[in-house]
């Protein structure tokens, strides 16, 4: 389950992490952070979503029947790939700001997280497992956030502006979700309600992150351009 976010986000830190040493003003490193967690987030935390709320027919489709009783554990813990897609990508903060060795600390704290989430989730199952699982992944995030503003100084409210628009887009993927359950559909309509799903998710992509998206077709065209020549 985390494998695609952490993909995502290795690629994402493997080209920032030059970039940002090179760069010497704290207010330039923190812009570049934000939108890459914007950039990350914009795909992570819909798609999570979107394979969350859509297990019951993603997993035997592609896996088979012998996989239905990974369903909610798939369900839950889409959430938490969501969460550490975008919290990963604070290790390039600190590698830049040459405090590499936060990144170890924070390596400790995550994995005694997850063993405290198995040891009290194991009094109460497997779900309960997958559900502290998810609380680790936000308070390892809120814990990122934290130690980074120690060092360059910015709004949490800001830092949270950059994922607003992939926070709406969940949002709304909730209300449908909500809305196909109560009115009987799912079980269906499973096709219809994913593509509506990636619908959803690719207008809301383009009105909240336009500018941002716009900007990356440049870059590209750019590159292509130079290529060529």
């Amino acid at each position: 389950m985390y494998t695609p976010v952490k993909k995502i986000t290795y690629i994402f830190n493997s080209i920032l992490f030059p970039s940002f040493s090179q760069i010497k003003e704290p207010n330039k490193i923190i812009i570049g952070y934000f939108r890459s967690v914007q950039l990350v987030s914009m795909r992570s935390l819909p798609l999570m979503a979107i394979i969350s709320y859509n297990a019951e027919f993603i997993i035997p489709f592609i896996f088979g029947s012998k996989w239905v009783g990974a369903i909610p554990l798939v369900q839950i813990l889409a959430f938490a790939g969501a969460i550490q897609s975008v919290s990963l990508l604070g290790s390039v903060i600190f590698s830049s700001i040459g405090k590499p060795e936060i990144n170890i600390y924070l390596a400790l704290i995550r994995s005694a997280l997850v063993v405290v989430a198995i040891f009290i989730g194991n009094f109460y199952g497997i779900i309960m497992i997958t559900k502290l699982l998810v609380i680790s992944s936000f308070l390892s995030l809120i814990l990122i956030a934290l130690l980074v503003r120690k060092y360059i100084d910015f709004s949490l409210l800001n830092y949270f502006r950059y994922m607003k628009g992939s926070l709406i887009n969940v949002f709304i993927l909730t209300i449908a979700q909500i809305f196909f359950v109560n009115v009987k559909l799912l079980n269906d309509l499973e096709l219809i309600k994913i593509f509506s799903m990636i619908l959803v998710t690719i207008v809301t992509t383009y009105i909240f992150h336009s500018e941002i998206l716009n900007e990356l077709y440049r870059i590209i065209k750019n590159k292509l351009s130079t290529d060529r020549n």
